[in-house]
């Protein structure tokens, strides 16, 4: 492309003291698509079930006016008291 934010970054850093704007602005890009796509990425992650699959089909009941229910959770283990975790085969 033409124009990238990092050159854009960089040419304004050069000019800090004269134009301060010319840095801020591609600065400011970065940063808010950061957190873009950080937040992208936890809402994927706290998506229960497949990752991506669960996120598409919640979008796509959304767009036709429907309500996605959770798969039920598993009950609760018959191991040990006190124990983190229980393996089965």
């Amino acid at each position: 492309p033409e124009y990238d934010w990092g050159r854009l970054l960089d040419e304004g850093l050069a000019h800090l003291y004269t134009n301060p704007m010319a840095a801020i602005g591609p600065g400011l890009a970065v940063v808010f698509a950061a957190l873009v796509f950080t937040m992208i990425a936890e809402t994927i992650g706290d998506q229960p079930g497949q990752g991506l699959r669960a996120l598409a089909k919640a979008t796509r009941a959304a767009t036709l006016g429907r309500r996605v229910t959770a798969a039920a959770a598993p009950a609760a283990g018959t191991g040990a008291p006190g124990s983190l975790a229980e393996v089965r085969n």
